[in-house]
């Protein structure tokens, strides 16, 4: 009966340690996407809307640009500079 108890506590061992294992890899996995996926997604979502906005702002006729304050050759600049403005900035 020893051998079997000791058996199943081996057994037991080797499933904790396969498990911590596996929690391991998942977590290297998640660090991994969070690090570089969501941040290409998150450029991508940000490219589009502002892709979204220009198109929108081209739209309009001069005098409505005008109201808002700008010129239509003014646009994409006035965009990237937005853009820039609301980026969060990177600790060095």
């Amino acid at each position: 009966m020893s051998a079997t108890f000791d058996s199943a506590a081996r057994a037991q061992s080797l499933s904790a340690d396969v498990m911590a294992v596996v929690r391991a890899s998942s977590a290297a996995r998640q660090s991994w996407f969070g690090r570089v996926i969501q941040p290409m997604i998150a450029k991508l979502r940000t490219a589009m809307a502002v892709r979204r906005a220009e198109a929108e702002l081209m739209a309009l006729d001069d005098r409505l640009l005008a109201d808002i304050g700008i010129q239509r050759a003014e646009i994409h600049t006035a965009l990237a500079a937005a853009n820039a403005n609301t980026r969060p900035h990177r600790a060095a």
